[in-house]
């Protein structure tokens, strides 16, 4: 499993090289750390959609105890 150079080097362009031939190069253990900041920030986001998602099926049970919703 790998990633493109070329797609990483857009977002990331410092841990890209490129060799005399025109080969580009990924220096993966650098890439570690943004990968941890974006899993934390993707996981507060999923947490508050969660919320987000309890609340409103809370507020559609309330309207209509009898939604498909609230039968599990």
């Amino acid at each position: 499993m790998g990633l493109k150079a070329q797609e990483i080097e857009t977002a990331f362009p410092e841990i890209v090289s490129t060799d005399q031939r025109g080969y580009k190069a990924v220096d993966y253990e650098k890439l570690i750390a943004p990968i941890i900041e974006a899993i934390k920030t993707l996981s507060a986001q999923n947490a508050a959609l969660a919320a987000q998602n309890a609340a409103l099926k809370s507020a559609i049970c309330n309207m209509d105890p009898k939604a498909a919703v609230c039968q599990n």
